[in-house]
């Protein structure tokens, strides 16, 4: 299947794709690329020498496997990802969601500025020498080049262009939103630190202690906790350190990464699955090229681990499903997610949807919708609003489907209900 055929019948979020991609790639000046819920790469009509891959191909060498991991590591990420392919040439991607289901990635590269001879080396060795130095230089030139300071910059900006595609996935918007608020919090305590530090009151070492307060912080389900205390560690390392001390920081964030997966390494999991996650995040650390990345991984780490901590010391499913009922009844008249009422739980969503319909006998939406429909049964009983205004104030997403679930739990419609219960004796009329 050609990719003209392969590209008829898409997703529409990504045909919107193709014409963002194309404003991004005009504007950061580098190459673009669009796969498909299955890693297909999407044509964009890009010719030969605009493509990065296009070297590699011509000499029968594929990096649609690197491609694939690397798209994959970063829906596990739940974000940007960057990585180098087999020429040193650095990319950068970010997964694209419908309904909180994975459906695609977008995907940027370019050559960093100081990476041409390395390229060029590699890209001989490739061609089995087919090529001179001079004919080397000549195609490298044609790659698009990227400052080193700027591939943090697009790779959030790819995100951003990310987010703003996926439909009905509001869980990104929220990372996005804890991200600011965690690179807030960490610029603030690395300003306190280096203020104390200039004060003469402040030794920047090491905290071990730190660590063991991060490790009871995840094994308690803490996870708002896990994430200052990370920030306290984070901040330490950085305000202390200098360009020569990332590979440090690097090793730091590796034996941080070890240490939060095995505080919340839940037993019930697949154990396979398991691993395979850590040497994904393990590898990001390995593969990130600044402070700010390594930052974004272990925050995301922590989140991710805090959701799967499960039946973990004195946490339980009954604790679990009251923070989540309360959370319910608190919200119950609002559009909101299974991953809102899974988080208030610190639950995973998947995991939480599971407890809830075994221990509680009926389905999550089963379940909120209960809860309005019994709003809606005191709302028709004392007041004269509108059978459109009370399925708005209780959650519904319009009269019709308010209707529909009514009938389903009372066996009535919503009007009948009304007057039946007006009829009734003793029911109270409305004062208004």
């Amino acid at each position: 299947m050609n990719n003209k055929a392969h590209n008829e019948g898409i997703n529409p979020i990504l045909q919107n794709a193709s014409e963002l991609m194309k404003t991004y790639r005009c504007a950061a000046k580098v190459n673009t690329k669009i796969y498909d819920t299955n890693y297909h790469p999407l044509d964009e009509n890009i010719s030969e020498k605009e493509n990065s891959c296009a070297f590699c191909e011509k000499y029968n060498k594929s990096c649609n496997n690197l491609h694939i991991n690397a798209i994959r590591e970063s829906h596990i990420m739940g974000g940007s990802n960057a990585y180098n392919c087999d020429l040193g040439i650095l990319f950068w991607t970010s997964p694209l969601y419908q309904d909180d289901n994975f459906i695609g990635a977008l995907c940027a590269s370019g050559l960093q500025t100081d990476k041409k001879e390395e390229c060029m080396d590699k890209m001989s060795i490739i061609c089995n020498k087919s090529l001179d130095k001079k004919e080397l230089s000549k195609i490298t030139d044609t790659l698009p080049f990227v400052d080193n300071d700027k591939t943090g910059a697009l790779s959030e900006l790819l995100l951003l262009c990310a987010v703003s595609l996926s439909e009905r996935s509001e869980g990104c918007h929220a990372a996005l939103k804890k991200k600011a608020l965690n690179k807030a919090e960490l610029s603030e305590k690395i300003e306190e630190l280096k203020n104390k530090n200039n004060a003469g009151n402040y030794s920047f070492e090491y905290s071990m202690e730190k660590e063991k307060l991060l490790v009871q912080a995840m094994k308690s389900g803490n996870t708002a906790e896990a994430r200052h205390i990370l920030n306290d560690i984070l901040a330490n390392l950085i305000a202390g350190g200098s360009p020569k001390s990332f590979k440090f920081m690097q090793y730091r964030a590796i034996e941080l990464a070890i240490l939060l997966s095995r505080a919340a390494r839940d037993p019930a999991l697949n154990e396979r699955m398991a691993l395979a996650d850590n040497n994904a995040y393990i590898r990001a650390i390995q593969d990130a090229v600044n402070v700010d990345e390594l930052s974004r991984i272990l925050y995301r780490m922590t989140e991710e681990l805090g959701n799967q901590i499960q039946d973990f010391q004195g946490i339980n499913h009954s604790s679990a499903l009251k923070r989540a009922k309360y959370f319910l009844m608190e919200n119950f008249t609002r559009k909101i997610s299974l991953e809102e009422i899974a988080s208030a739980s610190g639950f995973s969503a998947p995991y939480f949807s599971t407890i809830f319909k075994e221990e509680v006998g009926e389905n999550l939406s089963s379940y909120l919708n209960r809860l309005r429909v019994e709003k809606a049964k005191i709302m028709l009983r004392e007041s004269n609003y509108a059978l459109s205004e009370i399925a708005r104030s209780c959650g519904f997403e319009d009269q019709s489907w308010f209707s529909k679930i009514f009938r389903h739990f009372t066996g009535i419609s919503p009007g009948k209900y009304r007057n039946q219960g007006r009829n009734s004796p003793g029911t109270l009329e409305s004062c208004s």
